[in-house]
Parts: C-alpha cells; structure tokens; sequence
C-alpha cells in the first residue's frame, strides 16, 4: 500500500520540487544524496539563485542611467523539518531509488531542480547538455514527462506499462487496477497536501 495518495503527474512533479526544498532544510550539507545523478553544478550561489544571498537589480543613478547591479540578500533561514517532512522526504528518495534508468533519473532531478530554484520552466537546451543527452531537447522533455507518470505508476503500485496510457489520458489508475477506488476507507495513507511543504519561498 502507498504511503502518499499521488494521482497525477501535477501531483508527483510537486513532491519533487518539494523534495529539493526538504534536502536544502535538512541537516548537514543540505544536499541530496543523489547528488551525483543529476546537474547540481546548476545549484551553486549566483546571481538570481533563490539559495544564494545576492540577486540582480536594476537601478538608476544621478545621471539618470539604469545599471544592473548585485544586491546582498539575506539568506532565508532553514528552518527544521517536522517529522512529517522527514518521511515524506524520505518516502520521495524512495521512489527515486526506484527508478530504473539512471537517464531518467538525470532528467527528473535536473528539472525539478530548476523549477526549484524559481526558473518559472525548464530550460531543455540546457539541461540536455548538462546530463549527456544526446537527442533533441524535446525528445528529453517527454523522456521526462513519461518517467514521471512511471513514478505515479510506482507510488501507486500500477504496472510501469500503463505509464503510456496514463500520460495519454486513456486510462485512469482506478482502470489500472489500482486500490485506490476506497481511499477514504484506508487510514493509513497520507494524502499529499495535508503536509505544509514550503516550495521556494519563505
């Protein structure tokens, strides 16, 4: 049985964006341990890093000229995680232990990476070249949306084959034989939401 009710790829891209703000809060080096995996060079302090302490702003001097200059931050704290985010944090590493290629792997952590450093969208070009893809960006992004439903289809233990029929909308997971048509009758899932998970910001 799942820990987390996650029905959707909205759903289980939010607990990734979230799983890099529980590994930034948690003690130590606040970095994951899958570090390796995936482009975290793109996770250094730099100007607009919403981890570093300086952003880029515009102002104008007495001549009336309009400069982009760095300004000093401060850094937002990192406040503890409740015992809740520890095993939801936990509960997503394990899903990501889960997946099988470790491409695919690449892909989920360097753009759900993006995303929460504040980028607004995924830069495909970019990630592309920092993982070894070889193809073209958008042959990455929807190698990326489909190992994400593979992980819906994990959380929700449906066999990774109905990830193709989930992410085209002809299939629902209650039709994948999922056990989820009595969720309210079974207290011990967790439903994703409950958990105050603070994404990017203070």
């Amino acid at each position: 049985m799942a820990d987390y009710v996650v029905l959707s790829f909205r759903a289980m891209e939010e607990m990734l964006i979230g799983y890099h703000e529980l590994w930034w809060r948690s003690p130590g080096s606040g970095g994951s341990p899958f570090a390796g995996d995936g482009p975290w060079h793109l996770m250094q302090r730099e100007p607009g890093d919403i981890a570093g302490r300086y952003s880029l702003t515009l102002i104008e001097n007495e001549a009336g000229k309009v400069l982009q200059v760095l300004k000093l931050d401060t850094e937002r704290p990192r406040t503890a995680l409740s015992s809740a985010e520890v095993s939801l944090r936990d509960w997503i590493e394990g899903l990501v232990n889960r997946i099988d290629e470790d491409l695919n792997r690449r892909a989920i952590l360097g753009a759900t990476l993006m995303l929460w450093r504040g980028e607004g969208r995924v830069s495909w070009a970019t990630l592309a070249q920092s993982i070894g893809w070889a193809r073209t960006p958008s042959a990455l992004r929807q190698r990326y949306k489909r190992a994400v439903w593979e992980m819906v289809c994990r959380a929700n233990d449906v066999p990774l084959r109905h990830a193709k029929a989930l992410e085209k909308g002809t299939m629902t997971l209650d039709e994948a034989d999922t056990a989820f048509a009595d969720t309210d009758d079974k207290p011990a899932i967790k439903r994703f939401g409950a958990l105050n998970v603070s994404i990017g910001g203070e």
